[in-house]
């Protein structure tokens, strides 16, 4: 089921929606209370999001270990600060 913008920013009315009927996902299951699919669902979306940004940064912090030289350069344990 696809949210709306205007939904998605009030969606502490999702009882009131007529039609709201969101799909399981990731072993969660929202038939009997679809509305909780804003506050269990966004638990797994939260950590998703942290884990991706904390690779990313990591992998930057990698690439970062040489002025002139990249991740794809150097190895990574160039910089054993960086690892330890």
């Amino acid at each position: 089921t696809l949210v709306s913008f205007s939904e998605l920013t009030a969606w502490e009315k999702c009882p009131d929606w007529p039609s709201f009927q969101p799909k399981s996902f990731l072993g969660l299951s929202f038939d009997k209370d679809p509305c909780s699919f804003f506050t269990r669902g966004k638990t797994k979306a939260s950590t998703l999001s942290l884990t991706v940004l904390v690779v990313i940064e990591m992998l930057n912090a990698f690439n970062a270990l040489s002025e002139d030289g990249s991740l794809m350069q150097r190895p990574p344990w160039a910089n054993p600060w960086l690892i330890w």
